[in-house]
């Protein structure tokens, strides 16, 4: 988790715990309050910190759940950032069905990107800290960017290969 991350969940945490520890306080002084304020009042106090205390609940739940969809796209971005800077290598037991295959699967790949990068965008849009967000972005445009070059070049050698191979393999008759 980047550095400025941690200080603002520590800092959301902070604050989660200040309120969880202010309730039973406030609760408190329902019972046993100065008679300047008077009792309505108090209540009516006392029910808006328990209101922010369960919208903090939900929004602490909700953080939580979005962090954790944030990790796991950072982690396919990783492994996706792996994949494109594999190199290409042809065997000599190369095919165009296997090249066919591969762009099939760079495509594929390449639809996932786009998939991922729309969901990063919502989860930026949802988000009002988006520091971390942001630099995952870039990573991702820069794979996807990778990943779409390379299918090119793939495409671009199974459309050679269509007319070339079949000589190739039945050595140049």
């Amino acid at each position: 988790m980047p550095l400025d991350s941690s200080i603002h969940v520590e800092k959301g945490e902070y604050y989660f715990d200040r309120l969880r520890g202010a309730l039973p306080a406030v609760r408190v002084l329902v019972s046993d309050h100065h008679s300047d304020i008077s009792t309505r009042d108090l209540l009516r106090g006392v029910a808006f910190v328990e209101s922010g205390y369960s919208l903090a609940l939900k929004a602490r739940s909700s953080l939580s759940t979005a962090f954790q969809c944030f990790i796991d796209i950072k982690r396919c971005a990783e492994r996706l950032q792996t994949l494109v800077e594999a190199p290409l290598l042809i065997t000599k037991g190369f095919s165009p069905i296997r090249l066919m295959h591969l762009c099939q699967a760079l495509g594929n790949a390449v639809h996932a990107f786009e998939e991922l990068l729309r969901g990063i965008r919502l989860f930026i849009e949802i988000q009002e800290d988006q520091g971390a967000a942001s630099s995952v972005m870039v990573e991702v445009q820069s794979v996807y960017a990778k990943t779409q070059l390379l299918r090119n070049h793939a495409l671009e050698v199974f459309q050679g290969s269509r007319y070339i191979m079949p000589t190739v393999l039945s050595g140049g008759r």
